[in-house]
């Protein structure tokens, strides 16, 4: 596998115990594995932290930080990218998956140094979506 460098993904979050167990497993089951997992918790109010230590404990790429205050989801990614380290930034919500070669696929080598990704809703009665992957401006 080609070596791109690390990737820093910002992992913003607030009152998602429930869901990030799953969102932290879908990023440690990459098959590109040099990564840093910054977390960046919004004051939550419920125990995302204790369900986030064993991952710490057991992976020194996951990194938690909490806001010194509630500060909303533009603010909290911010205070993560500042901890970045990688050559890369990658965004997934705390309550969102990662197909395992996410990394791996996602193309590194743009002029402009920068990759889009879109993202769909799934779920029972969703009927809205890009229509066929198509973005609504051309980026070349």
């Amino acid at each position: 596998m080609q070596e791109y460098g690390l990737v820093s993904i910002i992992t913003p979050t607030w009152a998602c115990a429930g869901f990030i167990s799953e969102t932290i497993k879908s990023v440690q089951e990459q098959t590109y594995q040099n990564w840093e997992l910054l977390i960046q918790d919004d004051c939550s109010k419920d125990n995302t932290l204790e369900v986030v230590r064993p991952y710490m404990q057991a992976d020194k790429r996951i990194k938690y930080e909490c806001n010194p205050k509630n500060s909303g989801a533009a603010i909290t990614r911010n205070n993560a990218l500042r901890r970045a380290k990688g050559k890369w930034i990658a965004f997934l919500d705390s309550d969102d998956l990662w197909h395992r070669q996410k990394l791996a696929k996602t193309e590194h080598s743009h002029p402009l140094g920068m990759v889009v990704s879109t993202h769909f809703r799934c779920g029972k009665g969703v009927k809205r979506g890009l229509k066929n992957g198509a973005l609504p401006f051309n980026i070349d």
